[in-house]
């Protein structure tokens, strides 16, 4: 799953200038794209650990609200993180403030409509989801269309697409989890039969674009995956 973000980070990484890793966690990207004609610079709202920080210029600090000059980067990526931020609009203005003109964002942010949202739910609300440390409630989740609103009158959207769609192997693994609890799939029932609230586009209008019917199905298709992959340019 990881290997089309780098793949889509090395694509698009220039050679030279200032690189932001928005939301580093443990520089894993980071250490994957250094080389001397790049200057990447991290920020995370968690300290990481010292002995990796003394290896990396790290800043504590939240994307909403960035610690840098207007057009002090040639290139951006944040990958699963604006979907923690309630005003992710505020996000993307600081991005675009501090990319310089023609400069690069890379986002992966996750899919409304893809099955491992509410396989993701079910995992938190039975108490089986593996990864504790992000157990924080998503304020949002995306379709093409909210990213065309969130990135209105601001970027270019250069290209989008979708990056893994096999969902049954962790399906499997939390029904497996659930058949260990008592009364797991009575529970299960119950919170799929409750109505959810979720995101809704009512109060939002935007101006019909036209799109051929290949970029419709490609749409689709992507709208069932783990998350998208978004390059935009300012």
């Amino acid at each position: 799953m990881a290997s089309k973000i780098i793949k889509s980070l090395m694509q698009n990484v220039p050679e030279n200038g200032f690189v932001l890793d928005a939301g580093c966690g443990n520089f894993h990207y980071t250490n994957r794209i250094k080389k001397a004609s790049r200057q990447v610079i991290c920020l995370d709202i968690v300290c990481p650990e010292k002995d990796l920080i003394q290896d990396n210029m790290f800043f504590l600090g939240s994307i909403d609200k960035l610690p840098y000059k207007d057009n002090t980067f040639d290139f951006i990526y944040c990958f699963s993180v604006i979907q923690f931020i309630d005003d992710d609009r505020a996000v993307i203005e600081e991005f675009y403030r501090v990319l310089k003109p023609g400069g690069k964002l890379l986002l992966t942010i996750p899919t409304r409509n893809s099955p491992f949202r509410i396989i993701r739910d079910l995992e938190i609300y039975f108490g089986v989801y593996k990864y504790p440390q992000f157990n924080v409630s998503h304020h949002h989740y995306y379709s093409i269309e909210d990213i065309e609103k969130l990135t209105f009158d601001t970027f270019q959207l250069e290209n989008i697409t979708g990056y893994h769609y096999n969902f049954i192997p962790r399906l499997f693994r939390l029904l497996l989890a659930v058949s260990k609890q008592k009364k797991g799939y009575s529970k299960m029932y119950k919170y799929l039969s409750v109505k959810k609230n979720t995101d809704s586009d009512e109060n939002y209008s935007s101006q019909s674009r036209d799109r051929s019917i290949r970029t419709l199905v490609l749409d689709t298709v992507y709208s069932f995956a783990y998350h998208y992959i978004v390059l935009l340019k300012k």
